[in-house]
């Protein structure tokens, strides 16, 4: 929260104008490049009497930010002026447009201070406004007009009211209410719950971040990261009026703190696999601070300008991009990932990965473009990156699996092997019954790229050195595209090859006797599916990968017999190694069942990679 400050300070310091609050809390509608158009609601005051002239579309200004005079409020209900981002025309207009007209009347009268300023009496012509637009079909239906002409990936508008009267035109931003309004249901929302309908302030108390005796408030955080509704949150007990003990904020830190914000909001709110992130950058000298702010702001702009697409929505390795722009630093600096959640408009901190050093950022990116490097892995370059991890831990089902093993990857921390096993056996048993029945999901993973995607993802973590109990030791860049029997003296040699290169994956006999069981059922099922017109009945054999290490045994034999059967006794020596491995492990005693899905899919899809057939076996065993 200090770093974030710390970023509210330079933009506290860089505003201007007179009228502070009114610059901070008014937004650029705009800021993300988003809604750049804007409906407008005209209107005619002439003599007294108003009138609907028409629906003006235009493209949005920044010239006109505090005639606009855009803040945004609760999601379901107003915002603070009438001016509102359109969702659906039906909603908008009398939930926001016409509703914060009724918004601003009420301010009026409880303010008691009677609307007047130098121009006209705000209160007589808002009543004038909200009369015409309540219950308007004709506006309705004229903004629906506009709104629809425009492409449905297009529809992004910000609708306001303009009153045009004797040759002046009349902004939402004109009206003295709607700028008090700016000013101070912001600050009220620092204290006041309108749910619970009380304070949470207390006077002449130590702020949590300037330690200074102020009034303090216990709403002022824009995170959230307790909750006041719960009484078990509330420091003081049931007292809710007391809960601004939690996290007491002074006025002059909660507004630094909403500019931090805003400024991570429009420039440095990115996305890991569909998961929101504030990049905070903390430096040693924070007098370099603000160059530095302006040089990520101008750089991610210039990303998500090459792409085409916002930084927050594109999926073209953005993930890569951050981390090898982060990795070019020097470690006078470090970061922090702050993940986020949206949650009834309260905005949650999910995970906070704090004080990470561009040299991490740098291992993580350059292992990834090390493997893709790799003539093994080259031609399956696009699997070289974190988007497995989106795969297995989808936000739906296991977002707070993605999240941990997102912050043990970034962070100090391990990862246990077993839980990560398990949940990529049950993607490789997905994939492998999908191939079973024949069925192809588009977008979907195949067995093979399920298989080789996990392989390659293990194969990173063990390169980055993040599984507990398990160290980078027995893991050689992969070197070989393929394993040729010409290049070397005997298949038992190709093979050790293959496993001493993956030392790591294959250190007991027990996991390369599964491989060799996957590997030669795979060729098993190849031949019968020839033979047999297509079908593959061995394949229920399998189980649908839910083998245990007995299923395990038991197959090798019913795999030779059918050898026999099919006259293609030339995999005797793959058999023989198979055995070997077996009785070598004491029938797999050493092995978890966790690991036999894995090791089994590595054999089946790997199978492509070795090159042991003579010319003469050649035809007869094509895959």
């Amino acid at each position: 929260m200090e770093a974030i400050k710390s970023i509210g300070s330079i933009k506290y310091k860089a505003v201007t104008s007179n009228d502070k609050l009114l610059d901070i809390f008014t937004e650029n509608a705009n800021a993300r490049g988003k809604y750049n158009k804007v409906l407008e609601i005209r209107l005619k005051y002439s003599d007294y009497n108003l009138t609907f002239d028409k629906i003006n579309k235009r493209e949005y200004d920044s010239k006109l930010k505090f005639k606009y005079l855009y803040r945004a409020g609760s999601p379901n209900g107003t915002d603070i002026t009438p001016t509102a981002k359109i969702t659906t025309p039906e909603k908008t207009y009398p939930k926001k447009v016409v509703a914060g007209i009724k918004d601003g009347i009420d301010y009026l009268k409880n303010k008691s201070e009677g609307g007047e300023n130098y121009i006209f009496d705000e209160i007589k012509l808002l009543n004038k406004i909200y009369n015409l637009l309540k219950d308007n079909k004709e506006i309705l239906e004229e903004i629906n007009k506009k709104f629809s002409e425009t492409p449905t990936k297009e529809r992004y508008y910000l609708l306001t009211v303009v009153i045009e009267s004797n040759d002046d035109e009349i902004y939402v931003g004109d009206f003295q209410v709607f700028k008090n309004r700016i000013r101070e249901v912001p600050i009220e929302k620092f204290y006041y719950s309108k749910t619970n309908n009380k304070n949470s302030k207390s006077e002449d108390k130590n702020c949590s971040m300037c330690h200074k005796k102020k009034e303090v408030f216990g709403l002022a955080s824009p995170f959230t990261f307790y909750t006041i509704d719960k009484p078990g949150y509330i420091s003081g007990g049931f007292d809710y009026e007391k809960s601004w003990r939690n996290y007491p904020l002074c006025r002059d830190c909660a507004v630094k703190l909403e500019l931090g914000k805003l400024y991570l909001d429009e420039n440095l709110l990115l996305s890991f696999y569909g998961r929101r992130f504030y990049l905070i950058p903390k430096l040693m000298y924070n007098n370099q601070l603000e160059e530095i702010l302006h040089k990520y702001g101008r750089i991610f702009k210039k990303e998500q300008d090459k792409s085409g697409h916002n930084m927050l929505n594109s999926e073209d390795k953005l993930e890569n991009k951050i981390f090898r722009i982060l990795g070019n630093e020097d470690n006078n600096m470090t970061f922090d990932l702050m993940f986020i959640e949206e949650n009834n408009s309260a905005l949650n901190i999910v995970l906070n990965i704090e004080d990470v050093y561009p040299s991490t950022f740098k291992k993580l990116y350059s292992t990834w473009k090390d493997i893709e490097s790799m003539n093994f892995f080259n031609e399956y370059y696009y699997l070289a990156n974190f988007s497995y991890l989106n795969i297995i831990f989808t936000s739906k089902t296991h977002n707070r699996y993605f999240l941990d093993i997102v912050d043990k990857i970034i962070g100090s921390e391990k990862i246990e092997y077993n839980f990560l096993i398990s949940f990529i056996n049950t993607k490789l048993k997905e994939a492998f019954i999908k191939e079973e029945k024949d069925e192809f999901v588009k977008g979907e993973d195949n067995y093979f790229t399920a298989t080789l995607r996990a392989y390659i993802f293990i194969y990173y973590l063990y390169k980055i050195e993040k599984f507990k109990d398990k160290s980078i030791e027995g893991v050689e860049n992969m070197e070989r595209e393929s394993w040729n029997i010409e290049e070397f003296n005997s298949k038992k040699e190709v093979f050790e090859d293959f496993f001493n290169s993956n030392q790591a994956f294959f250190n007991i006999n027990s996991k390369k006797a599964v491989f060799m069981v996957g590997y030669l059922s795979k060729k098993l099922i190849n031949i019968q599916a020839k033979k047999e017109g297509g079908r593959k009945p061995f394949i229920d054999q399998l189980k649908g990968l839910n083998l245990s290490k007995k299923d395990i045994c038991r197959l090798l034999p019913k795999i030779q017999n059918k050898f026999m059967e099919y006259k293609k006794e030339y995999y005797n020596d793959e058999l023989s190694y198979a055995a070997e491995y077996l009785i070598d492990s004491n029938e797999l005693n050493d092995l978890s069942n966790l690991d036999i899905p894995f090791y089994f899919s590595m054999g089946m899809n790997m199978a492509k990679k070795f090159n042991l057939i003579k010319k003469e076996e050649e035809e007869q065993d094509e895959e």
